[in-house]
């Protein structure tokens, strides 16, 4: 049996750009050590998913004359983006030999009971060219994949590319994929085939991706820890396009936290990230963040307040034109959110943020201050970031109700990445008391952060209410009178709501100011 972590990039892309690929100079020259297989592989699992409630597959290969079993984790515990465990066995036939997986990751799972409730679940049939890539620095395996995921009467089409390191330096990996992404539209993927199987079982298309568990080990180092930190929130950027493709509110929502998360980890990480790389993919995420922003807010809208509007309105025929003008809003905000996302340039993102979080400029800064944080220990960094950052916090809130709506913005912003600190940090602080502390104290982070987010929705829905009418006070526009009154019917019912919001924001930061420390 071989065990390693496979470090491998997954590419999906259209099924006809493959002769494109086929023609990029470095996979022309290994065109002659090129080797074409039909591989038919079966996934096993029971009844009650158990397999992929562990967060593992198990499969057999199988190309005409061999036989592999292959054991995968398919949710590593590692902390970056190309690097999974796998375990492969040459067998004897079709069927799972589970003698042959006992130091694998099925091994707290390997039971009588369980060899007898282990069945087939779904199959993939694919034509599978390999090709050896050898650079200065690094030997590689491309591997361009196409056919189709089989369960039952239902299929789903498979068209990827996996570029696996055999040998040498990680940073060639994307030189590749950079080299592929020039002649085809290559997006960074981050689901497997197992994944797509047991999406093709529960016959529902990719459901929005929330924020995986961040599981730091104490005494990491400042890089490997942001590393971890950053390659979680990649991951769940990356994980949502299919949800956002498809118009998936909570896809949209979700992938923007993502990117959130990614960008508050860039700000508590800021001393390190100093170099003019960072400050791009900063500025590349921001972007993104904004092409999403519109559809979000519109969805927030038109699913509170708008929605019991409908219901203190039904029927009234000038509400529904009020209502019908956003809803035409909101298509066109999510028509931009896809359309992002089917860019070159969000494309490029996720593959240039791959890349810098595993070797950016960063990690080869010769600036002495960068180069002693990177080595000082997780745990300190932590409680250090953190303290600093409540204590600024609570002191801003103190009058909460002298803030104008800016000063509550930047306000809630910072509440919002310290509240996705102590979650990337959690982790390091495991005791009894910690643990108490740390619940109590994300409880009253969440209530700041849910009421200052209200009040900033209300401010949204003013100026949407506001463009609204602006937009439609033309004498020659029939629906101008009824947007108008309905405009006025929100900002009206959202300045009361506001007032109150206020009120209880101020009693939520007396209780942060009292909370205890839990990293302390």
């Amino acid at each position: 049996m071989s065990s390693h972590q496979e470090i491998e990039l997954k590419l999906e892309l259209p099924l006809a750009s493959f002769p494109s690929i086929e023609n990029v100079p470095m996979v022309r020259q290994a065109a002659e050590a090129a080797e074409t297989k039909q591989l038919n592989s079966v996934y096993f699992d029971t009844d009650k998913s158990k397999l992929r409630k562990a967060g593992i597959s198990l499969r057999v290969r199988s190309d005409g004359r061999h036989h592999i079993q292959t054991v995968k984790c398919e949710h590593s515990s590692s902390p970056d983006l190309t690097t999974r465990g796998e375990w492969e066995t040459e067998i004897e036939g079709t069927i799972p030999d589970l003698d042959a997986a006992g130091d694998t990751a099925l091994k707290p799972l390997l039971s009588k009971k369980f060899a007898r409730a282990l069945k087939p679940v779904f199959q993939t049939q694919t034509e599978r060219k390999t090709l050896p890539i050898k650079t200065a620095h690094a030997t590689m395996e491309l591997a361009l994949d196409h056919g189709q995921i089989v369960t039952g009467n239902k299929t789903e089409a498979i068209c990827e590319i996996e570029i696996e390191l055999k040998q040498g330096d990680r940073t060639e990996l994307f030189k590749l994929a950079r080299s592929l992404a020039n002649a085809a539209p290559l997006r960074l993927s981050v689901r497997s085939k197992a994944e797509r199987g047991y999406e093709l079982i529960d016959d529902e298309p990719a459901q929005a991706a929330l924020a995986g568990k961040i599981t730091l080990q104490s005494g990491t180092d400042v890089t490997a820890a942001f590393r971890q930190i950053a390659e979680s929130c990649l991951r769940q950027i990356t994980a949502n396009w299919e949800a956002v493709n498809r118009g998936d509110p909570e896809g949209v929502h979700q992938m923007r936290v993502g990117l959130r998360r990614l960008l508050a980890a860039i700000s508590l990480f800021s001393q390190m990230l100093g170099d003019r790389q960072s400050a791009l993919i900063k500025t590349e995420l921001k972007w993104l963040a904004d092409e999403l922003a519109q559809a979000r807010e519109l969805h927030v809208f038109s699913a509170g307040i708008l929605a019991r509007l409908r219901k203190a309105y039904a029927g009234d025929d000038a509400f529904k034109v009020f209502d019908g003008e956003v809803g035409r809003l909101r298509a066109q905000a999510e028509a931009r959110a896809r359309t992002a996302i089917e860019t070159d340039r969000f494309r490029n993102l996720l593959l240039d943020t791959a890349e810098w979080i595993q070797a950016g400029d960063w990690i080869i800064s010769d600036d002495a201050l960068r180069g002693s944080l990177k080595d000082h220990n997780i745990d300190d960094f932590a409680r250090q970031a953190l303290s600093s950052r409540t204590s600024k916090i609570v002191k801003r809130s103190r009058k909460l109700d002298d803030l104008d709506a800016r000063q509550r913005h930047k306000l809630r912003i910072a509440a919002k990445k310290l509240r996705y600190g102590s979650e990337f940090f959690q982790s390091l602080f495991q005791s009894e008391t910690s643990k108490r502390h740390q619940a109590k104290f994300l409880r009253i982070l969440e209530r700041l952060q849910d009421h200052l987010g209200n009040l900033n929705d209300i401010v949204g829905h003013t100026q949407l209410c506001r463009s609204m009418v602006e937009d439609t006070s033309s004498a020659a526009n029939p629906n101008a009178r009824q947007i108008a009154f309905f405009a006025g019917v929100v900002s009206g019912t959202e300045a009361a709501r506001s007032e109150k919001l206020v009120r209880s924001s101020t009693h939520i930061h007396d209780k942060l100011g009292k909370a205890k420390p839990f990293w302390d």
